[in-house]
């Protein structure tokens, strides 16, 4: 694969370390690696504008919600609630704002566990839908430098979110002002290139261009977090065994099934012994494959918790 030359154009600069070149990697979805830091980015950063309204949210299944074709419905509860416990060892219940809030599910689940939960989303949909259904105070626009004063929140939730963002640095550094000293990000950001699937098979999962535009590894993403004023306190990964599994059959019956038993291992409790059994043998084989890829760097997503430093 040639490298590419740039040019000057600020716009489809490395946002990690503003470089010029860079190398092809998905050339149907014009996705490039910088040739200095390795960060995977999109060279066309426009999104279109009515890109995430009521059709984006009814694509299925989203990092905290699911459509089933009539109504939405909260999803992985147990995992939201393991990592709200998680962010609670780092920073006690206070003003906690989740960015790209969406219908608001994990923000109803934060008030459940104490914090007094804000929302931002750029869709007028959805944060209509988080107010209207849950009474939250959710605001409907971008994050800007005006959109909070300086040091208004305690913690911030950040979930699959980045990856749509144009400028990730510019975006970051307005999270770090809008977070009290000592306060904590949980970032979860997709990592298809770092993928078991597509180390082993060439597969991508989800969606390229105009629908995410960066595409960090847990390298990439904890670096971007140092340059603008965070601590990375916890780092690890998620690797969808479901999405491996049905590469490597190629039984899309098989991936289906293991599928709704991974949504049992994060989902409502089950009441037999026999699932509860299946769930526990599930949970342990992601755990083990979780550590395994926080050593070797493979992994379908990375959980970041991060302290706001001071500049």
């Amino acid at each position: 694969m040639a490298i590419i030359s740039k040019g000057t154009n600020t716009e489809s600069l490395c946002e990690l370390c503003g470089t010029h070149e860079a190398v092809v990697v998905q050339p149907s979805w014009g996705v490039v690696r910088c040739s200095r830091c390795g960060l995977i980015y999109s060279e066309n950063r426009t999104v279109p504008p009515d890109l995430y309204e009521e059709a984006y949210t009814q694509r299925g299944k989203i990092a905290t919600y699911e459509f089933d074709g009539e109504r939405y419905k909260f999803r992985a509860r147990r995992f939201w609630r393991a990592l709200f416990e998680r962010l609670a060892k780092y920073r006690k219940c206070g003003r906690l704002l989740d960015v790209g809030c969406g219908l608001g599910f994990l923000l109803d689940l934060a008030r459940q566990l104490g914090w007094e939960p804000y929302g931002l989303e750029v869709s007028a949909y959805a944060s209509q839908y988080a107010r209207e259904h849950f009474g939250l105070t959710v605001h409907h626009g971008a994050l800007e430098d005006n959109t909070y004063p300086p040091e208004s929140f305690d913690a911030v939730v950040c979930s699959h979110v980045l990856k749509h963002v144009p400028t990730p640095r510019n975006f970051l550094r307005r999270i770090h002002d809008i977070l009290r000293p000592g306060g904590v990000l949980l970032l979860l950001v997709p990592t298809p290139f770092s993928s078991l699937s597509y180390k082993l098979f060439g597969r991508l999962h989800g969606p390229g261009p105009p629908v995410h535009l960066f595409f960090f590894s847990a390298h990439t993403l904890s670096l971007l977090l140092h340059q603008q004023g965070f601590e990375v306190l916890k780092r690890t990964v998620n690797t969808q065994l479901v999405n491996t599994i049905g590469d490597f059959t190629k039984d899309r019956e098989l991936e289906a099934k293991m599928a709704r038993v991974s949504e049992d291992v994060v989902g409502a409790d089950q009441s037999t012994l026999r699932q509860r059994l299946r769930n526990l043998a599930v949970s342990a084989a992601k755990g083990t494959v979780n550590a395994l890829g926080s050593l070797l760097g493979f992994g379908d997503e990375v959980i970041i918790f991060a302290r706001k430093r001071p500049m």
